[in-house]
């Protein structure tokens, strides 16, 4: 929209003529032809140079061109000169967004709605700041108003899709995706975010026809080649998978997503050494579990440390770090100081463990080196198969790896029964902070059949207890002396076997060698592989695997058989030592 303006010197003919001008700059805008609407309106700014439009739009076109600080700076001159347009203000607010001036930006599209209330484009825009900011609610107001106040919204309907899905309402995310695209077919964004929501409630069949829709409108969508990848991978389609990422990365070389996706496929298929590689691209894209670390001293390249200082760190969940924390020895013999920073929940453990304790453990508190003990050089913990040279499992040294001493088993030596029964641990869920909770974690009540068995059940993990009716058996819970996984590992020590979904807890019990029955969803994290019930990473471990998407009920029932076998071996075994 362009505002009203005029000047009271500029004859008739003269201003038909910069009406004329303004038009055809509007044109080339409005068709991408940035450089020659600027022309004009830099030609109309000769002879009127006051003429807030034309300032506004020259602002507009800076914003195109990423030059924030011009941009800005333009439209509120635009605005100085006129300070009752409408337009400027709600541009204004999209460059200070851009600038990360959230607080500015919003500021900015209230005072274009308090000039216009029904300036659907502001209440729209607002909501993006809001997202931004991670102010969903206010998101989702803003959207909603936006949605109200223009009829057929595209845009307002996806913005709203977006900011449900953020929350995990996929189903009314994938609502407003089809409403957007009901008013626009072919709004490339909204069929890609649809694909987006359909695989997030595991609807992968769907969701590949919404990125192959997007193909076949854009045939260079990478974007659109990199999400079909994930959810062909879902699906059980490898082979399909991987081209579909390569496709990706041939049409935008340095898409770090498409990278990162490529390589949990290739290590998922134990196609390690190419994996690894790929996998350090996890730094080049905004992935919440590897935010990038603010250092100024340069990662370690696995040569000798000759007496310098090794800061390893710790990265993504609990479970990654466990898992990986058997590399941590071997860093230590390439002399040196190494100082291994890990989450609060695993320093009492990881100092107590006689395979690390020579080694500085430090918690984790900053992003940055503000609160870090000097250093030289650094690495992240998931780095070392790389950095060390040792790409597959078989290389990596073998559990048990976490060793614990008797001032971490003591305490629960009198706290489980001693009736000779079979000890088992549970472990049903894991963080609901995970991105794929919703599918590695099971119900309560689907372990009823498990809880049938004549066994001794204790749960594992603070705050998963299961519910039971009266008189049904339940699990044994002592969660209540568990700090934090110094005092699981005690639990742990005390057990016959441990049955837990894909969690920090299956791989605390496994790097202590114990006995470990890993539950997994359809579609599994690329450290269990494919189409096997053993593990390579921990000999003790063995599998049991869905064989269709949230199919845990015969993975629960195949779990219970295999457990009733085990309690008669162990049975047996104690009748042939007592005879």
């Amino acid at each position: 929209m362009v505002g009203e303006y005029t000047h009271p010197t500029i004859q008739a003919m003269d201003r038909q003529a910069m009406h004329r001008t303004f038009e055809m700059a509007q044109q080339h805008h409005q068709a991408g032809r940035l450089r020659e609407a600027e022309q004009l309106y830099r030609q109309i700014l000769i002879d009127e140079p006051q003429c807030a439009d034309a300032i506004h739009f020259l602002g507009v076109i800076a914003h195109h061109t990423g030059k924030l600080e011009q941009a800005a700076a333009l439209i509120r001159q635009a605005i100085q000169l006129n300070p009752t347009l409408v337009e400027a203000h709600c541009n204004l607010g999209n460059v200070l967004k851009d600038q990360k001036k959230f607080d500015d930006a919003i500021a900015a599209y209230r005072q274009a709605i308090v000039l216009r209330p029904t300036h659907a484009e502001s209440h729209n825009n607002l909501g993006n700041a809001f997202k931004e900011m991670g102010r969903i609610d206010e998101a989702l107001a803003a959207y909603r108003r936006a949605i109200e106040l223009k009829r057929g919204y595209h845009k307002a309907h996806n913005n709203l899709g977006v900011a449900l899905a953020f929350t995990g309402q996929f189903d009314d995310a994938i609502a407003a995706y089809r409403q957007a695209l009901s008013l626009r077919p072919d709004y490339i964004e909204a069929v890609c975010n649809l694909g987006v929501a359909l695989h997030g409630i595991g609807e992968y069949a769907q969701a590949i026809e919404a990125y192959e829709r997007v193909i076949a409108i854009r045939p260079d969508h990478a974007e659109a080649y990199s999400n079909l990848g994930a959810s062909l991978c879902a699906s059980g389609s490898i082979d399909q998978a991987i081209e579909s990422y390569r496709r990706a990365l041939t049409l935008e070389p340095d898409f770090a997503e498409a990278h990162h996706n490529l390589a949990l496929v290739l290590l998922l298929t134990g196609q390690f050494a190419q994996g690894w590689v790929e996998y350090e691209w996890r730094w080049r894209w905004n992935n919440p579990a590897s935010p990038s670390r603010l250092f100024t001293r340069p990662q370690w390249d696995g040569s000798p440390l000759a007496g310098r200082t090794l800061l390893l760190h710790g990265e993504q969940g609990l479970g990654d770090t466990l898992q990986f924390a058997r590399y941590v020895p071997l860093v230590a013999q390439r002399g040196g100081h190494v100082l291994f920073e890990c989450a609060p929940e695993l320093l009492r453990l990881m100092r107590g463990s006689r395979t690390i304790n020579s080694i500085t453990v430090i918690p984790h508190t900053a992003l940055d080196e503000s609160s870090l003990p000097p250093f030289d050089v650094h690495a992240p913990l998931m780095s070392l198969p790389l950095i060390l040279n040792l790409p597959r499992p078989a290389d990596a040294p073998k559990a048990p790896y976490i060793l614990v001493d008797d001032h971490v088993t003591a305490p629960w030596k009198g706290r489980l029964a001693k009736n000779g029964r079979l000890r088992v641990g549970l472990a049903r869920a894991g963080s609901s902070r995970h991105s794929e909770d919703h599918r590695r974690s099971i119900p309560a009540r689907l372990l009823a059949p498990l809880l049938d068995c004549d066994a001794d059940f204790y749960l594992v993990q603070p705050g998963q207890v299961t519910e039971q009716s009266p008189g049904e058996p339940a699990p044994i819970n002592l969660t209540g002396h568990i700090v934090d996984f110094f005092d699981t590992a005690g639990l742990i020590s005390q057990l016959d076997l441990v049955i837990s979904v894909d969690t920090a807890v299956a791989h605390l019990a496994a790097a202590m060698g114990k006995p470990t029955w890993v539950l997994l969803a359809h579609a599994p994290d690329w450290r269990w592989q494919l189409d096997r019930d053993d593990c390579d990473w921990y000999a003790s471990v063995k599998l049991f695997r869905q064989s269709v998407p949230g199919g845990w009920d015969a993975v629960v029932a195949s779990v219970a058989e295999a457990l009733r076998k085990e309690i008669a071996r162990a049975s047996k075994a104690a009748d042939r030592r007592y005879k």
